[in-house]
């Protein structure tokens, strides 16, 4: 389960999100912020709390999309674009993607423009890169940023960092 993120870099994150979104821009290319493969896949439990359920969120997001070393979706309408990508097919995009993030969440932390959840790279032990996952607080519009995120400077993840 991931631990609430104290980062402000998170908050800057949401915060830019938010504006993105409002703009028309925080989708990948093809898909709208209604579509299935960027709402999560379940309700939220009465008893959860909102970081809990964006994490849940966030995490089968991650899975289905092929990003953990679990089996993607195998319908393709549940897979999101990013707003970058490498591959021409869906095979390839997956496979490019196939097991570059942990399938636990690092961190989550919500605001009132919605949620912002962190995953490690598989493939580094580094504690300085993460991808972030964003979503509403209803748990829609979930989408992979495209830019990696560090801990804020001076932060306890950011002394584990070596100099740039």
């Amino acid at each position: 389960m991931a631990q609430p993120m104290t980062h402000r870099c998170l908050a800057l994150f949401l915060a830019l999100h938010a504006g993105l979104a409002k703009a028309g821009l925080a989708q990948g290319p093809a898909l709208s912020a209604t579509s299935p493969a960027r709402q999560c896949s379940g309700a939220r439990h009465t008893a959860e709390s909102l970081v809990v359920y964006a994490t849940r969120c966030a995490e089968e997001f991650v899975r289905r999309n092929g990003y953990t070393p679990a089996p993607p979706a195998p319908d393709t309408l549940l897979l999101a674009e990013e707003a970058i990508e490498y591959g021409r097919s869906w095979p390839e995009r997956l496979r490019l993607r196939r097991a570059t993030l942990d399938e636990q969440a690092v961190s989550a932390a919500c605001d009132a423009t919605g949620c912002g959840v962190t995953f490690r790279y598989l493939a580094t032990a580094s504690q300085c890169r993460f991808r972030l996952v964003t979503m509403t607080a209803e748990g829609a519009a979930l989408r992979i940023a495209h830019q990696d995120v560090a801990p804020e400077p001076d932060s306890g993840g950011a002394r584990r960092c070596p100099p740039a």
